[in-house]
């Protein structure tokens, strides 16, 4: 389908036209009333969302302050700042490399092998009973 040349030219008469009539309409149906300037600010910058958002930042505040900071707060031994939970002396994050090597050790790849065999033994077995 094409479009002939009259048509054309009749669409291009038009358009000034059509433009009046679109700006006469968004004036009498627009949001904003011709005297009030349309809004240039994001919801969240207009200044009652501050002030809400400044309130919320001291209310955040106001709860940290409650708990000692766990970096400034030198006590013998471990707790929850929060909950004040203190851990038993057993709990030593001193040892916590020691402890760590030594799992890694017991995960070797070795003994991931013969476990994993012995998995498959006992899988083979099972099957057989039945």
């Amino acid at each position: 389908m094409t479009l002939s040349a009259e048509l054309v030219a009749e669409w291009i008469a038009a358009f000034p036209i059509t433009v009046h009539v679109s700006d006469r309409m968004e004036a009498i149906y627009s949001a904003n009333p011709p005297d009030q300037a349309p809004q240039m600010q994001h919801k969240e910058e207009l200044k009652h969302r501050r002030v809400l958002d400044a309130h919320d930042r001291d209310l955040i505040a106001a709860e940290v302050e409650k708990h000692p900071h766990p970096l400034e707060d030198h006590r013998p031994r471990l707790y929850n700042p929060v909950t004040g939970e203190v851990a038993s002396e057993e709990v030593s994050v001193a040892d916590s490399v020691a402890i760590g090597m030594q799992w890694r050790e017991s995960m070797s790849l070795v003994s991931l092998v013969g476990s994993t065999a012995q998995s498959v033994a006992a899988s083979r077995q099972w099957s057989r009973r039945r």
